[in-house]
């Protein structure tokens, strides 16, 4: 897991615990609002109960309107008392705050029942009762319900409780989460880079397998030249041999330069390269095939490479075109565009290319003296920019395609 999928992890698990906070919150306010209005309905409706039987037993006692209203008075829950007569007047009340008596007369008259109010010291459950007799009298008493503050202090407290833990959670599942991913990036970055030695070893085991089998034929070759010549040997015959000595010093020199290049990087320093000037470096080997012709059909085609790397790949190609069209045709280079990419195609006029897929492989070659080394070290330089290198056919022989991303080239 990269950077990005890390922070994305983060903001997304976040986001979540939010969402999930704000929901557990909601729902649970929902529930608890729920629950204390149903416990603030018993409870009013308990204390009505237990008022009425009172006011019944100060009535049944004979008590005047003033001692009926002192009783309840003294009560500590209530915050005012008063009585009225059947036109709504009050004509005995009592109050524990200054000027404060918020009784509806209309709510009164209409039969009583039980009113809640909103007050600057908290909330007020307000009831109304007839006079139990033949009186056409009313009771309003207001009175505080204790528990309700309590419960709502303890409702925020609970939710503030349940928010904080759910956003722990997710906190020590984030931490804990990513720490993993974390160790399995790591882990994973260092199977890909085992995976690649391992790769790498193989081909140079390979490579190593492949140059010990091609130096010890021109090896023996040497060897059999030296045994001659300490046997002595006339002029003529003289010649002969040291140009076998030669061309097998040569074909040594080949394959270690090749090999070299293995062990080198192909980005080094880059430059623009004009690939009309770079093919022109490029083809003077070809000057051993006379009768062959080159025509480059976008000359103002810049590269952005390492000029010595191009100029390897570039003879690479040229001399595996000029070997399958036996030293002589044309060979033609042009360019095509899809979308930002640049493909440089190289087509020859020769058979055409048997195994496309296979002719990048170290030492494989469809040629009968081909050392296979050549388009190997091409596919390893192309690789090493960046860009794309792959064997195809066309209709009147065979051609290297190369893939060049935007920003790897120029078209002036």
């Amino acid at each position: 897991m990269g950077k990005r999928r890390i922070l994305f992890f983060i903001v997304s698990t976040s986001v979540f615990s939010i969402i999930l906070a704000l929901s557990i919150y909601l729902i649970s306010n929902y529930f608890i609002s729920k629950s204390i209005s149903h416990l603030y309905n018993k409870s009013t409706e308990e204390i009505q109960r237990i008022y009425r039987g009172a006011l019944l037993n100060l009535l049944n006692t004979h008590k005047t309107n003033d001692e009926i209203i002192d009783f309840f008075m003294g009560e500590s829950r209530v915050a005012y008392a008063a009585i009225l007569n059947g036109e709504g007047e009050i004509t005995n009340a009592g109050t524990k705050f200054e000027a404060f008596l918020p009784i509806d007369k209309s709510v009164t008259l209409s039969g009583g029942g039980v009113r809640e109010l909103s007050t600057p010291a908290g909330k007020l459950s307000e009831i109304s009762m007839p006079f139990m007799n033949s009186e056409k009298k009313f009771i309003v008493i207001g009175f505080f319900q204790p528990f309700t503050n309590i419960a709502k202090k303890q409702q925020r407290i609970h939710l503030f409780l349940l928010v904080s833990i759910v956003i722990l959670i997710s906190i020590i599942y984030s931490f804990l989460t990513i720490s993993l991913e974390k160790r399995y990036y790591t882990k994973e970055i260092q199977l890909e880079r085992e995976k690649k030695e391992k790769e790498q070893f193989l081909i140079l085991s390979g490579i190593s397998s492949g140059v010990s089998h091609e130096i010890k034929n021109p090896l023996n070759t040497l060897s059999l030249v030296i045994e001659k010549l300490s046997l002595g040997v006339e002029k003529e015959e003289l010649e002969e041999i040291t140009s076998i000595a030669r061309r097998e010093i040569d074909r040594i020199k080949f394959i270690t330069e090749n090999f070299s290049l293995l062990l080198k990087t192909s980005k080094g320093n880059k430059e623009w390269v004009k690939i009309d000037t770079i093919v022109k470096e490029s083809s003077r080997l070809l000057s051993f095939f006379p009768d062959m012709e080159i025509e480059i059909k976008n000359r103002n085609v810049q590269l952005f490479s390492n000029p010595y790397m191009l100029r390897v790949v570039i003879k690479n190609i040229l001399k595996n075109a000029a070997d399958a069209m036996g030293g002589r045709g044309k060979l033609i280079i042009e360019t095509e565009k899809s979308g930002d990419t640049l493909h440089l195609l190289f087509k020859d006029h020769g058979p055409g290319i048997k195994n496309p897929h296979k002719i990048f492989y170290p030492f494989y070659s469809e040629k009968h003296s081909g050392m296979g080394i050549g388009l190997f070290i091409t596919k390893k330089i192309i690789e090493g920019l960046g860009w794309k290198i792959e064997a195809i056919n066309w209709e009147k022989g065979g051609a290297i395609k190369i893939s060049v991303p935007k920003g790897g080239y120029l078209e002036t």
